[in-house]
């Protein structure tokens, strides 16, 4: 009887122990869950802004340049033209590439989290999501996104001085082209770095406001014959 109560008593102390420290991975799993679900969320705004806006801009851009081409004078036609399938790549640059802050949130916030099991799943995921958004944003400011812009603008104005001898709007092409590119770039996200590092190093993430802690600057746009024109105060 004697053995018998102590092994009862050592089960009943490994069970206690084991279901502290199943309580306490629980919770580790739970504030860890909860940093990235408001990361994502304090970021949103700012993802939504920036990914509507440049799609916005692109699509008017292109539609206004297509729309012109129609009633130009036809030596100007194919400048027009250029314009309209330029903006068209910048529309697809931001619908091709995908942006977790976008997505994410929604995602996560449809997620069951009620039990420890559905919570680490959940995190899981979130992990996963905080890596991408990292790794997307790191892409977006890295020097091939830079260089890729000037590649591109460089080509479409080579290709109106050269091939319709428009010197000018060849020059204005280049220019605009670069300045709509380095803007798309600037303010792009950049919260899913550091707060990946924040969790990576075992640190808290640091509350932001809510459009993230960088400026939404305000722009202007018309179309011009090599594309659109960009305008905009930071």
């Amino acid at each position: 009887m004697r053995r018998l109560a102590i092994s009862l008593l050592l089960g009943a102390l490994i069970f206690a122990r084991a279901a502290v420290a199943q309580d306490r991975d629980d919770a580790h799993v739970a504030t860890r869950l909860h940093q990235i679900e408001t990361s994502f969320d304090e970021d949103e705004t700012h993802a939504n802004v920036w990914f509507n806006g440049w799609l916005g801009i692109f699509t008017i851009s292109a539609i206004g340049s297509a729309t012109v081409s129609l009633t130009t004078d036809p030596g100007d036609v194919p400048v027009w033209r250029l314009g309209a399938l330029r903006s068209g790549l910048g529309m697809f640059s931001v619908l091709l590439a995908p942006c977790p802050e976008v997505e994410a949130p929604p995602m996560l916030r449809a997620l069951p989290e009620s039990t420890p099991a559905e919570r680490l799943t959940k995190l899981r995921l979130a992990e996963d999501q905080l890596h991408r958004a990292a790794k997307m944003e790191r892409l977006t400011r890295s020097w091939f996104a830079h260089t890729s812009s000037i590649v591109v603008s460089a080509a479409f104005s080579f290709w109106i001085w050269r091939g319709y001898h428009h010197a000018g709007a060849a020059l204005l092409s280049f220019g605009t082209g670069v300045l709509a590119s380095e803007a798309k770039i600037s303010t792009a996200p950049t919260r899913a770095i550091d707060d990946e590092a924040a969790l990576e190093a075992g640190l808290p993430i640091t509350p932001h406001e809510s459009l993230g802690h960088q400026l939404i600057p305000r722009f202007s746009i018309a179309p011009m014959p090599n594309g659109v024109a960009v305008g905009g105060t930071f």
